[in-house]
């Protein structure tokens, strides 16, 4: 296999991206390409786009980096933490890299290549159409020039007060123009409320669509995904779907619609003065010069958000407490908040500096065409009402040129923003699944699995299970018995042989109906805030079921449910922190029960329980349960009394145990083992 292909699998794994490399290279022929041209040819095959990076060492960034390395060749930079680097080597996939800033430096001139999904915002525009249409947009614009037209006639109508109904000293037409300009100024109001009222609708619509796609797909991601990438970092990254709502209330889009209109102003103004026009375009082009010059020296954050560790210490707040950890927390988050407290004070200090230089320009602007303007009004080229008007209507022009670059830096960067989550909203639709409605089968032909190249987890398993068979598997700590009952729920898939459920292979059955008829119970437990019922119906159901009940007694909840005056109704706090383990575990079960699964995985699942309790839900399970499949992973031999057979995971293979610890096991030929 060549580097260059699984670097570039292993670079988008990390983005949550699953590809064969097998079947690319197969797509990609013989290899006859420099590692460039293959690297681009194959991200052109995939839809990405290769980009040339330079990169600084110590510059804190979170994004990979396919580098060339002398000493180690083709390798992924996967993360940077202080003085260290993280590398996946192609060479060597089951050895991760560790190597500090001056080895890294040795064999690489810190060129590399990034990948970035090509913009593809189809269901984006969807959206933006859907909320955005025609009917809004031509409001918007309608709106808009209304404006922009009462913009034009209020200079228009003080230069004819000034040059007209003064000069002739005409009351009543004063009267008339200043009822006029009144009416127009109260109009300019109404449309400029309408159009910021039609913009947030739209706007708050369009971020409510885009970020039910984003949590739709980050929440679709397939396991591993979450395992390579840090929950802070996906929270943080779901809070880019707020996308027009931060370009209104900042006033860029209004500002971007102004930006068009300056053209018009501009034209009347050449009517008034070729000199004062000529002189206002200078000092547009010195001021919008200025601002892209001082935009274009911000760097983008390179400081580590603290509410990304913030929300990962508060996952593990329990386990952070009793483990003594929270000094260590807090002084790395005082690293993090004083990094970012120093980039917001210089970003907030060249805002406000920016800000005051820009207005102090515009002041400028406006007393050198007052200055000239006032020499032409002596010289007789230009009425006074015409001055004031010119003013006006450069006032109009200044304000939307000085906040030009702003704007333009503002739209690029919800732009960047737009391709980044359209990765995110475009999910690949997948090819029609087989759909099973029971599970009559379950068997394993050759199935080997490894996190590691070093020593597969899984070796090699034969074993065909029919319906109804109670098995127990038993086997030290690591040995596979989780992965085991995770590749039976498609959690993980195998690398080798096959797994088939009723005879299909389970990579072609439909995910969410395999995990309605399969049910893993983990040994954590994990409950959500809200009700008691709400946790257990299953699938969210707000049809009550009787059944729940029977279930109730089998796993003796009554004591729970009814020492409570809410009963079923009874909250749940977050975690289930109000809850004991054993309890928890309790209504895990119940969850799992409710779903009424064909086959039922039970991974631990009642560890948390003293062993006569523990012993007495087994034997509940089994004898209410004959028409389910029950695979039972436990480090209790002594539950598992009353199995058809009892396993040992040993080597990553499964041994048939005759007798354990006193435990007689019947085979009973429903379980067969190759």
């Amino acid at each position: 296999m060549d580097e260059t292909v699984l670097n570039l699998c292993f670079y988008l794994s990390l983005q949550g991206n699953s590809v064969n490399p097998t079947l690319l290279q197969r797509e990609l022929g013989a290899i006859n390409f420099v590692p460039e041209e293959l690297y681009r040819a194959a991200a052109e095959s995939l839809g990405y786009r290769l980009t040339r990076r330079q990169s600084a060492l110590g510059t804190k960034s979170n994004q990979p980096l396919i580098i060339n390395h002398i000493s180690y060749g083709h390798c992924v930079i996967v993360r940077h933490e202080g003085n260290l680097y993280h590398l996946f080597q192609a060479r060597s996939p089951s050895r991760p890299l560790t190597l500090t800033s001056a080895d890294l430096r040795e064999g690489w001139d810190g060129a590399g290549f990034s990948l970035e999904k090509k913009f593809q915002a189809t269901q984006v525009f969807d959206i933006l159409k859907k909320y955005c249409g025609r009917k809004v947009i031509s409001t918007i614009v309608a709106a808009s020039l209304l404006i922009q037209m009462f913009a034009i006639a209020i200079p228009l109508f003080s230069q004819i007060i000034v040059d007209k109904v003064l000069v002739h000293q005409n009351q009543s037409a004063l009267y008339v123009f200043g009822i006029l300009m009144a009416i127009m100024v109260c109009a300019e109001l109404l449309f400029s409320c309408a159009r910021i009222k039609i913009m947030i609708d739209a706007g708050k619509k369009i971020d409510a669509a885009i970020s039910h796609r984003v949590y739709q797909a980050i929440i679709g991601k397939p396991l591993s995904f979450y395992q390579e990438n840090r929950v802070g970092s996906l929270v943080n990254m779901a809070r880019k779907a707020n996308i027009t709502s931060p370009l209104i209330a900042s006033g860029t889009l209004f500002n971007s619609l102004d930006l068009v209109f300056t053209t018009v102003f501009f034209t009347i103004m050449l009517g008034y003065s070729l000199a004062l026009s000529t002189l206002c375009l200078g000092i547009v082009i010195i001021v919008s010069s200025f601002n892209f010059w001082a935009t274009g020296k911000r760097s983008e954050d390179d400081y580590t958000d603290p509410t990304v560790d913030l929300t990962e210490a508060l996952y593990g707040i329990e386990s952070l407490k009793l483990s003594g950890r929270e000094g260590l927390t807090l002084r790395k988050f005082e690293s993090s908040i004083v990094e970012q407290a120093q980039s917001l004070a210089k970003t907030s200090m060249r805002s406000n500096l920016l800000l005051s230089l820009n207005m102090w320009m515009q002041r400028i602007g406006m007393l050198c065409t007052l200055w000239i303007g006032a020499n032409l009004v002596i010289d007789g080229q230009l009425s006074m009402g015409q001055l004031i008007a010119f003013q006006m209507f450069a006032s109009r022009v200044f304000h939307p040129a000085a906040r030009m670059a702003y704007t333009i830096r503002e739209l690029r960067k919800a732009f960047t923003d737009l391709k980044d989550l359209s990765s995110k909203i475009n999910v690949a639709i997948n090819p029609a699944k087989h759909q099973v409605n029971n599970i009559d089968s379950i068997e394993l032909k050759n199935v080997s699995f490894t996190h590691t190249e070093n020593q597969p987890i899984i070796c090699g398993i034969n074993i065909f299970i029919k319906k109804a068979a109670k098995i127990g598997i038993i086997g030290s700590s690591g040995s596979g018995k989780s992965t085991l009952l995770k590749l039976i729920v498609n959690i993980h898939s195998p690398q080798k042989g096959s797994l088939l459920v009723n005879g299909i292979n389970i990579r072609h059955i439909d995910d969410t109906l395999l995990r309605m008829r399969i049910v893993l119970v983990p040994q954590q437990s994990f409950l959500f805030r809200g009700s008691i019922l709400e946790n257990v119906a299953p699938l969210g159901s707000v049809v009550f079921d009787d059944n729940i009940f029977k279930y109730i007694d089998l796993l003796e909840l009554d004591d729970l449910i009814d020492s409570h005056p809410d009963g079923l109704n009874r909250a749940i706090s977050e975690s289930g922190s109000n809850f004991s383990g054993g309890q928890r575990q309790k209504l895990c079960l119940l969850r799992a029960l409710m779903m009424r699964p064909d086959v039922l995985l039970l991974d631990e699942s009642t560890s948390a329980l003293d062993e006569q309790t523990e012993l007495r839900i087994h034997h509940k399970l089994l004898t209410h349960l004959t028409n389910t499949t029950i695979i039972t992973v436990s480090h209790r031999p002594s539950s598992l009394i009353g199995y058809d057979a009892i396993y040992r995971m040993n080597n990553g293979n499964l041994e048939l145990i005759e007798d354990s610890e006193g435990i007689k096991v019947t085979d009973e030929k429903c379980v067969v083992l190759a």
